[in-house]
């Protein structure tokens, strides 16, 4: 995959961290199908120690969020959250999905769930 520069927060927040990116950065819009590569390639995904990217090979390490305008009248923002699977090409949105046979999340008070 070609390499592109794309602005981007790590947030931390308790034992999980994700990548933010704004959606006006993205090279592909959310639900477009070229942007879970894009977003396994940001991880370094799938690779079990994730080293070409900023996952940290572990799934509370590997998560990544798009905030963007609001689509909705009655809502502030846009907010899409992506697991990411460490050693195979999953990324999951539903909370009931598991990676690694696994949940990918259990936790709401972290900075990216």
């Amino acid at each position: 995959m070609k390499q592109i520069g794309t602005p981007a927060t790590l947030y931390r927040g308790g034992t999980s961290k994700a990548l933010f990116v704004l959606s006006a950065d993205l090279p592909y819009p959310v639900g477009h199908p070229g942007l879970a590569p894009w977003i396994q390639a940001a991880c370094g995904s799938p690779d079990r120690r994730q080293i070409d990217g900023i996952g940290g090979a572990d799934l509370t390490t590997s998560k990544f969020v798009v905030v963007g305008p609001p689509t909705l009248a009655e809502a502030d923002v846009d907010y899409s959250f992506f697991q990411v699977g460490i050693d195979n090409a999953i990324i999951a949105t539903d909370p009931t999905a598991e990676t690694s046979r696994r949940p990918w999340c259990r936790s709401r008070s972290t900075a990216a769930c």
